[in-house]
């Protein structure tokens, strides 16, 4: 069964204990101001019956990318230690924005798990309703038995964004005979969730090494802009108004794309909320995730068979985009 992408805190109060797994997926990014989660919080207060999913650590670790996709067999290993059955319902939430939660959602969604939902409300909203928190480590739990199995149609690559800027002509075609086979389905717009600043180029990148701007074609839709300012989703309406408006074709195939792989999950999930738009691989509908996202694009080089091929950069202006050139 595949259930709503999105459930509201009464939702997950009404029923909890009533087979929903719930997952605190709390994140903030390491280079803000403010570090990421720490287990620590979690013992703070969390929901109760929570176990918890931190995205670093249910990663390939072994990556030279941050919080980069794992195998299945990790991602089934780690997940069946916090107790998910394949019978649960499982509803992945954040302490406060909707951050970390649309990444594990997405996780479960990649490896074919499609009883996930993210609960569209932070931890304050849900004391608002009355829930209670508990504190403590998480509850020790039987070894779940879920089965997961790939969906690599969901999850593009360098070589397959490369196979983009060659069709374009922003490539030269003597760069292919180097490249992974690109997916069935060509990617034919890519959108991308950081901030105007950012995307433009005309804000640094909170990660040393990286240029500023974006692949030469993408459009913009901030993450951020998504949100209300408490952090919850915005309205259908104005979900759906703000693709339209920066020029996203709702009925071709989507490829998001971010910083490091997280709130281009956001822009999957509000894609799924839009009814599974986006395109699709295989028969299948919903948009596909770079995952490497500009941590591995911005990097600005791919090194194929020893040589360097130097990868096309769009930004506002060349003189005002910090390490553009």
């Amino acid at each position: 069964m595949k259930y709503a992408p999105t459930v509201t805190p009464a939702y997950v109060k009404r029923n909890l204990g009533f087979g929903i797994k719930v997952l605190d997926c709390s994140y903030r990014m390491q280079h803000s101001a403010s570090p990421g989660f720490s287990f620590d919080e979690f013992r703070l207060h969390h929901i109760p019956t929570a176990q918890h999913f931190d995205i670093d650590e249910v990663c390939d670790v072994s990556s030279n990318l941050p919080h980069a996709l794992p195998s299945l067999e990790q991602f089934q290993s780690q997940v069946r230690a916090m107790g998910v059955k394949k019978s649960d319902r499982v509803v992945v939430y954040d302490r406060e924005r909707l951050f970390g939660a649309p990444r594990a959602w997405w996780m479960f969604r990649k490896f074919g798990y499609n009883n996930v939902s993210v609960m569209n409300g932070s931890m304050h909203d849900w004391v608002k309703l009355g829930g209670q928190l508990e504190g403590g480590a998480p509850h020790k739990v039987e070894m779940g038995d879920i089965e997961c199995v790939d969906q690599p149609h969901m999850v593009n690559d360098l070589s397959d964004v490369c196979h983009y800027l060659i069709e374009r002509g922003l490539l030269p075609r003597s760069v292919a005979s180097s490249l992974d086979v690109r997916k069935k389905q060509p990617i034919d717009q890519i959108v991308d969730a950081r901030s105007p600043g950012r995307f433009t180029g005309v804000a640094p990148e909170p990660r040393p090494g990286l240029k500023a701007g974006h692949i030469p074609g993408s459009m913009n839709v901030p993450a951020a802009a998504l949100l209300t300012e408490t952090g919850t989703l915005k309205s259908i309406d104005d979900l759906w108004d703000m693709f339209i408006g920066a020029g996203v074709d709702l009925h071709a195939p989507i490829m998001t794309t971010c910083g490091s792989g997280v709130t281009a999950a956001l822009l999957s999930l509000v894609l799924e909320m839009l009814g599974g738009v986006g395109g699709g691989v295989d028969g299948q509908d919903g948009s596909t995730l770079y995952d490497g996202s500009w941590s591995e694009y911005g990097r600005g080089v791919m090194d194929k068979g020893g040589a360097d091929v130097v990868l096309p950069v769009a930004c506002a202006c060349a003189e005002k985009c910090p390490g553009h050139n």
